[in-house]
């Protein structure tokens, strides 16, 4: 049960923290296993800053195959993709042969890339509100093995330099998986601390890192990569949790035990306290394919796009294996979609009419 909420607004200490680094996923060509193969490979070719369509694109879902990101000299998970501009953009910066790179695409196949100044890196969420996008991500911090950081930006391509968000709360522990929404006048935050959620929110309507004391949620359970999402006027928490029975694949601990899973809001959100009850927790259940064997369906991240083609997409890392990267394997990125939030369809298949 929450106790008694102490509403005490925590300003930023000091000014940017300049020496923040991600952690790599950076890789070789030839540590590639033989498990992926047969994968075809994304196209990537240097941004067209000119291109400017306005259009949301047609997705040629018949035409795709997962995984629709990938790279030979990197991993990519706990990713957010974000609609704007005609161009769907992926983050965390991808390492690819040019270098670390912001990517955006029109068709899942061939993404443009871009070498920015400043990396958008671990776990990003992302929201626009007032003409500016807002980024919470992780990154190695002079206190912590990680903690979260800010960066803002108008085009999604320049960013400023990160500071962390909240170092006062909690110093010298590690804070993971942020999540980010607006509601009510208030930005609102979540993180992982301990293994365990806790949510805040901006003191006042603007973002300036002052933040009310952060409450531990309630979650039914472990979870860890957060997302809110407001759907049909309910808020929503998509998250990672343990693998249900038929899911587990073999893999370790970390690949082979997480599967996404939605969540609803007990409560409307004009209060903190909301933000810290969240119920109905129910398996997001996809297929298995062949290029997410040991690592199924991990760190999901769930796009609304009905207004533009009638459907929701939901983005999940996979791999083969679990022995790159520190165990957590060439993590690539696979995507499915729905009508309704419970049949779900892969790239290639069509829709059943009848289910």
């Amino acid at each position: 049960m929450i106790g008694l909420l102490l509403v005490l607004c925590v300003a930023p200490a000091g000014g940017n923290i300049r020496d923040g680094q991600p952690l790599s996923f950076a890789m070789q060509p030839g540590e590639a296993v033989p498990a992926d193969a047969h994968l075809r490979w994304p196209e990537f070719v240097p941004m067209d800053a000119s291109s400017k369509p306005e259009k949301f694109p047609p997705i040629d879902w018949l035409g795709l195959r997962n995984p629709v990101l990938a790279s030979r000299h990197g991993a990519i998970k706990n990713q957010a993709v974000v609609y704007s501009g005609g161009w769907f953009w992926f983050f965390p910066a991808l390492q690819i042969a040019q270098g670390r790179a912001c990517l955006r695409t029109r068709d899942f196949k061939t993404y443009e890339y871009y070498l920015p100044r400043q990396t958008v890196s671990g776990a990003p969420r992302l929201l626009q509100h007032e003409g500016r996008w807002h980024a919470l991500y992780q990154l190695f911090a002079k206190t912590a093995e990680r903690r979260i950081f800010h960066a803002s930006s108008e085009d999604l391509l320049e960013w400023t330099a990160p500071r962390e968000a909240w170092p006062s709360f909690q110093p010298g522990t590690r804070h993971i998986d942020a999540a980010l929404a607006w509601e009510s006048g208030h930005y609102y935050a979540g993180f992982k601390s301990n293994q365990q959620l806790y949510v805040t929110r901006s003191c006042s309507e603007k973002l300036d890192l002052a933040w009310e004391t952060p409450l531990r949620a309630e979650s039914e359970g472990w979870c860890e990569a957060f997302q809110f999402i407001r759907i049909d006027g309910r808020w929503r928490m998509l998250a990672t949790a343990r693998a249900p029975k038929g899911y587990e694949t073999g893999g370790n601990s970390y690949t082979g035990s997480h599967e996404p899973f939605l969540y609803t809001m007990d409560g409307d959100g004009s209060k903190l306290e909301d933000w810290s009850r969240w119920k109905d927790k129910t398996h997001v259940a996809l297929p298995f394919a062949d290029w997410n064997k040991v690592m199924h369906a991990n760190s999901a991240f769930l796009c609304d796009w009905r207004e533009h083609d009638g459907w929701f997409y939901l983005f999940f890392a996979g791999a083969n294996d679990d022995t790159t990267n520190r165990g957590r394997g060439h993590g690539k990125i696979g995507m499915a979609r729905s009508r309704n939030l419970m049949k779900w369809y892969l790239p290639g298949e069509p829709e059943d009419p009848s289910r």
